[in-house]
């Protein structure tokens, strides 16, 4: 967890504080496979999360994910939340 963490600047203390604050909002169901766009199945995985679950972003540093630009949701990379963390 701390190698996902480190580039993010978060320390895993802060990441499970968040996790907690976030999760009694969060529902997931396994999605269905409805969003066949990408020409890779894990990415239409996340594409499929994200739509039912009426996600407003999806922060990744996959640069196909984030060149897409028929994908129904705000696609952002890491370093937008980087500096969204500083603000």
């Amino acid at each position: 967890m701390q190698d996902i963490l480190k580039p993010l600047h978060y320390f895993a203390k802060e990441a499970d504080k968040i996790i907690q604050l976030i999760s009694t909002f969060i529902i997931i169901d396994a999605p269905r496979n409805i969003y066949r766009m990408s020409k890779y199945a894990k990415d239409n995985y996340l594409y499929d999360l994200c739509i039912q679950n009426n996600c407003r972003y999806l922060i990744t540093i996959d640069k196909e994910i984030l060149a897409d630009k028929n994908a129904p949701f705000i696609r952002k990379s890491d370093a937008w939340l980087k500096r969204r963390r500083q603000t």
